[in-house]
């Protein structure tokens, strides 16, 4: 009886159309199992996948069904999953930290209870090793570094509260200084560094930490698995104009402006970029690096070429009510302009 109740959850999770009420049903219920057996693992990993199946569905409201979660309660339960402890084992913690930054994605009601739960810090402190005696190397350990760093770089593409972030960015600058195979790993360091960068308070720490020659080897490598589209955007924000057309040099200038045009049309389709990759790009963020591209004259001629006058007028069409976008996109215009004109 109870195996099948918590499979029911999993399918109502995936398949209940916009009813607030069901949901608020299904939490209440998920809630009251896990107090009722918090010690019991196969309840906190049905906990655990069935907020990431909940909150992963894009066909249905998956902004509402993520502020269910948090005002039911299942955020604490999840970040107080996610603290290493001899109770559990590192796939809840690591599983624990991935739902929550699916939870996370393009919301930012759920960003900012996240960054302002005050159990978060000691959680990812612990997780990265920050503490004393702490062994990296383990794989159990490197699990929930790659889950946590997921969790992360969601997170703070929409929060206020940024500056929680900001103390792990030398975390992300370990894995790309080691070059980590795990190329999603690579992924959500870069993606992390490059929404802190969209961030001019936070310009002077990442450049103080080296994030800037990083990121720069990223942007060349030019694969995107890796996240060379977002390295781009945030080499573009963080260098002053006089410095772009060398860091854009003949041999990536073309490449890498071509996929952020294409990352761009992404965000304003809502679609995910690269094709296929269950990424979707912030239209804001990307708005922005093509914003500070078009400082270039080199590169405005670029962002020509990929039909970008095209993309904004979508971009403005589509982002009246999002200031920041919309003032973006008003700006690279006017910036084209002294090219066409």
């Amino acid at each position: 009886g109870k195996k099948n109740t918590k499979n029911s959850h999993i399918f109502l999770m995936e398949n209940t159309l916009q009813n607030e009420a069901a949901y608020e049903k299904i939490a209440s219920e998920l809630v009251q199992n896990y107090r009722k057996e918090s010690r019991n693992r196969l309840v906190c990993l049905n906990l655990i996948r069935t907020i990431f199946l909940f909150c992963h569905n894009r066909q249905v409201n998956y902004t509402l069904k993520s502020i269910v979660c948090v005002k039911a309660g299942l955020l604490d339960i999840l970040i107080h999953l996610s603290n290493p402890s001899p109770f559990w084992d590192h796939i809840i913690h690591g599983d624990a930290f991935q739902a929550i930054g699916q939870m996370c994605f393009g919301n930012e009601f759920v960003c900012n209870a996240v960054t302002d739960n005050p159990n978060l810090i000691p959680a990812l402190a612990a997780t990265f090793g920050f503490e004393e005696n702490s062994d990296q190397n383990t794989e159990p350990k490197q699990y929930m570094v790659k889950k946590a760093l997921y969790m992360l770089s969601n997170c703070c593409a929409f929060s206020h509260s940024t500056e929680v972030v900001v103390r792990f960015v030398p975390v992300c600058l370990d894995v790309l200084k080691k070059d980590d195979p795990d190329k999603i790993h690579q992924f959500s360091a870069v993606r992390m560094l490059s929404q802190l960068a969209c961030h001019e308070k936070h310009h002077k720490k990442l450049l103080e930490f080296g994030a800037l020659s990083l990121l720069m080897r990223t942007m060349k490598s030019k694969d995107l698995e890796k996240g060379c589209a977002s390295a781009a955007v945030a080499v573009a924000v963080l260098l002053r104009e006089e410095d772009q057309n060398k860091a854009f040099e003949e041999d990536v200038a073309p490449f890498l402006v071509s996929v952020m045009t294409a990352a761009l049309n992404a965000a304003v389709q809502g679609t995910d970029f690269p094709a296929g990759s269950c990424i979707f790009p912030t239209k804001w963020r990307y708005m922005m690096g093509v914003c500070y591209l078009s400082r270039s004259q080199k590169l405005r001629s670029e962002l020509l070429k990929n039909d970008i006058i095209n993309t904004l007028n979508q971009v403005i069409d589509t982002s009246r009510s999002e200031k920041r976008t919309f003032g973006y996109a008003l700006t690279t215009l006017w910036n084209l302009s002294s090219t066409t004109s």
